[in-house]
């Protein structure tokens, strides 16, 4: 913001689902320093409004979401590997038009307060045309019934991502992904499975669960004449359950396929991907499109 070493975002985004079911959010973020570097705060405001039907019952969920983080970058000042520190706090608020009948799986209305502490190694470096480095994050959260929340949830999350350079133009990217939530919010699993952000190919959170483990595995190669585009083949693995004490590494999806790449450096140097994913087991596929890329 005008040399202020501030930022502003804001997000406005509309998901469209094969069976129906649409969803729209506006996301507004403020980050500025707090005191000084390397200290950050973050104010974040979101409401996201989504289209259900689940058995010809038809419902319109609005969650509303304000959010308080704080964090410190160890790189700057402190030590030679790229480490940050963080803790935040956020309210978060769910409405439905109606409630569900009993004889359906779904979310009920009610609030979610927490804190969530984070580390996160961050060594990632942007090329004119792709990335290449490392990227580790490891985050707790704890809802708590004396911040007004409905849900003493406990959420851990943890997640790998690789870029490596493979020649001038070509890369091999991969990403690990290792979530749990005990006692989760609102009264319905927490994670879902499938879709352009996880396992493509499958049926957009046609299985949910409380504990997912999944990875990536790309290869992505570009043109020489034309280095902004690029094709990708890809393999996703994983599977969510009911628990943690339900993961089982031997009961997994697979799902294989390719997609294209194009950096729009105009739009501050958006990825306009297009992706197919198909379904091994189910021998069917899926068609993924949007401007901002899984990981």
């Amino acid at each position: 913001l005008n040399g202020a070493d501030q930022t502003l975002d804001f997000r406005a985004q509309q998901e469209e689902e094969s069976d129906g079911d649409d969803s729209e959010e506006l996301r507004f973020r403020y980050i500025m320093p707090l005191f000084s570097r390397p200290y950050e705060l973050q104010w974040r405001l979101v409401r996201k409004i989504e289209n259900i039907e689940i058995d010809d019952f038809e419902n319109i969920e609005t969650t509303d979401q304000f959010a308080m983080a704080v964090s410190r970058d160890w790189h700057i000042d402190a030590l030679k590997i790229p480490i940050e520190v963080g803790s935040a706090i956020s309210f978060q608020d769910r409405g439905l038009d109606e409630p569900y009948p009993e004889n359906l799986e779904a979310r009920e209305a009610g609030r979610y307060n927490s804190l969530t502490l984070a580390l996160v190694f961050d060594d990632v470096h942007n090329e004119r045309y792709r990335r290449y480095g490392s990227f580790y994050s490891l985050a707790i959260e704890q809802g708590f019934s004396w911040l007004g929340s409905d849900y003493d949830s406990t959420i851990f999350e943890f997640q790998a991502i690789g870029f490596r350079r493979l020649d001038r133009y070509d890369n091999f990217n991969y990403r690990f992904v290792l979530e749990v939530a005990n006692d989760s919010p609102f009264d319905y699993p927490y994670y879902g499975i499938g879709g352009a952000s996880n396992i493509r190919g499958l049926e957009s959170v046609d299985d949910r669960g409380d504990a997912r483990v999944f990875t990536n595995l790309e290869y992505v190669f570009t043109y020489k004449r034309h280095p902004q585009l690029g094709h990708t083949l890809f393999l996703d693995i994983g599977n969510v359950y009911e628990d943690l004490d339900s993961i089982d590494l031997g009961d997994l999806h697979y799902t294989i396929g390719t997609g294209f790449r194009w950096k729009i450096e105009s739009f501050v140097r958006t990825d306009l991907f297009l992706d197919y994913g198909y379904d091994v087991e189910e021998k069917d596929g899926k068609l993924y499109g949007g401007t901002s890329l899984a990981f």
